[in-house]
């Protein structure tokens, strides 16, 4: 084979290798061919909303409309050398979505799905106080205690978040399209917070909660009382029942306990002495 014809041949395995390259990298990009756009916007304001896709510098040469429904008042446009997109002052509240199929002169198509939530502008303000303790696992819901309340939530829960202020240290919250917003968890000390909880509902309708959190130091028990016990004997002696409150917590305070004894504590059955004493004697703690 001759010089030129080995350039030839490789130059051709180059191309071939190239187009492969080029079919590899369409398919792994497919996704590219799907376009989210999810925007709030408010009722009776004027809106626009961009779908900013991907054409790279290739003009649109048609655009469709796939499936769903635009709010009232919106509309949408599209033009050659830019990306569709939808404007407009909306009449009614809810969520929508609407989708469009955009195909560039190269043939490629892409989906638009449009995901649009329309506020209402009035807001409803709430406010309320949640008591908490101290090293206590809790969970509380905002707004209502024995399920959901007709007159503020609506319908299911588009969106919860925190707009203002903070939770206690070692609480969190959380929500779901079921589940009004709840604090969950375990307040670390006694301290007072204030959060700010805005709500969207799939209808439109918006709820700011205004919260404060008071939580409650820890109870400290004191008491007195005598354990008898032998040496040689194994012992498992619980403290008396505290009017029934469950343990969070126990320390020991200055003091001794009996050689070959040591104590322990759950929450559930409260502290207790364990062991077997190797001599007798009197022992405070």
């Amino acid at each position: 084979m001759t010089k030129s014809k080995k350039i030839l041949s490789l130059l051709m395995a180059l191309a071939m290798l190239t187009g492969l390259l080029a079919v590899f990298a369409t398919t792994a990009s497919a996704d590219d061919n799907w376009v989210n756009v999810s925007r709030i916007i408010e009722k009776d304001k004027v809106a626009a909303v961009d779908s900013d896709i991907d054409r790279g510098g290739i003009a649109v040469k048609s655009c469709t409309v796939r499936d769903g429904k635009l709010p009232a008042g919106m509309n949408w446009h599209w033009a050659s050398t830019t990306s569709p997109w939808l404007d407009g002052t909306p009449t009614e509240a809810g969520y929508f979505s609407f989708s469009l199929t955009a195909t560039l002169l190269t043939g490629r198509e892409i989906v638009i799905n449009f995901y649009l939530m329309v506020t209402n502008p009035s807001v409803k303000a709430k406010s309320e106080t949640i008591y908490l303790d101290a090293m206590k696992s809790q969970t509380v819901y905002l707004l209502h205690r024995d399920g959901i309340d007709d007159s503020v939530f609506t319908d299911s829960f588009f969106k919860a978040e925190i707009v203002d202020g903070s939770l206690p240290r070692g609480m969190d919250w959380s929500y779901g399209e079921a589940n009004s917003p709840h604090v969950y968890g375990t307040p670390e000390c006694a301290e007072q917070s204030v959060a700010k909880f805005r709500i969207t509902m799939y209808d439109g309708n918006v709820v700011e909660d205004n919260v404060k959190f008071i939580v409650n130091p820890v109870k400290t028990i004191k008491s007195d009382e005598t354990i008898y016990l032998e040496p040689g004997k194994t012992y498992d002696q619980y403290l008396k029942d505290k009017n029934g409150d469950q343990y969070r917590s126990v320390s020991i305070t200055p003091g001794t306990l009996p050689d070959g004894m040591e104590w322990s504590f759950s929450e559930v059955d409260g502290p207790h002495v364990k062991g077997t004493p190797t001599k007798a004697g009197m022992y405070q703690t």
